[in-house]
Parts: structure tokens; sequence; C-alpha cells
């Protein structure tokens, strides 16, 4: 009964963001995850900097850390979607895997009340933890190391917003021009693209 009461007020809500159209939520990181990463990247930089010229980053540095950041980040996004969709983890025995499973598969069911929540903010204990071990393991890693670990973070934030707007097109929101024009230009998944993941099969 109260899975089902749960249900109805989940209904309820969907219909109501669709007939009302209210507001976008505001997107935010909260100010000790911003803290953690801004850490991470001063230390990189200044340990670069420290160095003897000959040692120092390079562009060629730079592309590899933002290919092995992004392609580190896809591939866990990836997992992380195969897991959480599969109807076995419903069930499971672990509550914070079924907690987050239940999450992920009820946004299949009811994806418009996502616009009234703050879904970069969902990722604040996530990205935390890695920028948070990030300098924790800092005397012992290299400052590409570094900046691969908030390029993680950072591409995942990117994929956090364009979810979020890609949700918001389809609902008919206008959205920022990062956005609009990076999935015209085929830079970002696009809305259309995003929409054939609420299409059943899920798993």
């Amino acid at each position: 009964q109260h899975v089902l009461k749960g249900l109805a007020e989940k209904q309820a809500a969907e219909a109501a963001i669709k007939k009302n159209k209210p507001p976008l939520a505001p997107q935010s990181m909260a100010i000790l995850t911003k803290g953690l990463l801004l850490a991470l990247t001063a230390w990189a930089l200044w340990q670069d900097a420290s160095r003897d010229a000959e040692a120092r980053m390079t562009l060629k540095t730079g592309l590899y850390v933002l290919v092995v950041s992004y392609v580190y980040c896809d591939y866990w996004l990836w997992m992380l979607h195969c897991f959480l969709d599969r109807k076995e983890n419903l069930v499971s025995k672990l509550a914070e895997i079924k907690r987050l499973a239940m999450s992920f598969q009820d946004h299949h069911d009811f994806p418009a009340t996502l616009l009234t929540e703050n879904h970069l903010g969902e990722i604040d204990n996530l990205v935390s933890g890695v920028a948070g071990t990030g300098l924790l393991l800092g005397y012992w890693t290299s400052p590409a190391t570094k900046l691969i670990m908030v390029g993680i973070c950072a591409w995942g934030s990117l994929g956090s917003l364009n979810h979020f707007y890609c949700h918001a097109t389809t609902h008919g929101y206008k959205v920022p021009a990062l956005y609009k024009y990076g999935q015209q230009w085929g830079l970002l998944p696009t809305s259309k693209h995003h929409k054939t993941h609420h299409t059943a099969p899920f798993e």
C-alpha cells in the first residue's frame, strides 16, 4: 500500500509538471565540493610550477589528461547505467544499491520530475569523494594524475547538466547556449538521442 501511494504521488507530480511547466530548478554544486576540486587543481598547478622546466606539463600532457579523464568517466557512467538499470537490483540485499537502482529506474517512469531537482547537486558526494581521494593521495601523484581526477569530475558534471537540459529541451524549456548549441552541433548528446534511453527495454 505504501508503494502504491508513493507511485500515485509521483504520477501526480509528473502530470503537474507537464501541465503547469514550473521554472527549472537551479543547478549548483556544494561549496565543499567546489573547494575540494579547486584545492586539487591548485595543488597540481603549484606542483607543476615547482618542477624543473624540462619536467613540466606540455600541451601533449594536457591532451593526455583530457582524453584519459573523458574515456574513464564515459566508461564508468556506462557501467553504472548497465548495473543500476537491471531489475534484480530493485530487490538487492544491499540497501544503497537498492536505493540507487530505484532512483535510476523511477527516472525512466517519471522523467519530468528531474526538472524540479538540483540534478547536479545529486553527485556532490561522489565528486567530493573523488576530489578528496585525490588530495589524500596527492603526495604520491603527479600533476597530470591530479588533473585527471579533476577532469573525471568535470566531465561527469557536464554530463549531469547536459542530461538535465536534454529533459528541459524535450519539455519545451529554453536552455543555456552551451547546451543548446553543444547538442545542435553534435558536441553533446542530444535530447532526441537521450529520449531513446527512456524507451523500453531499459536494461
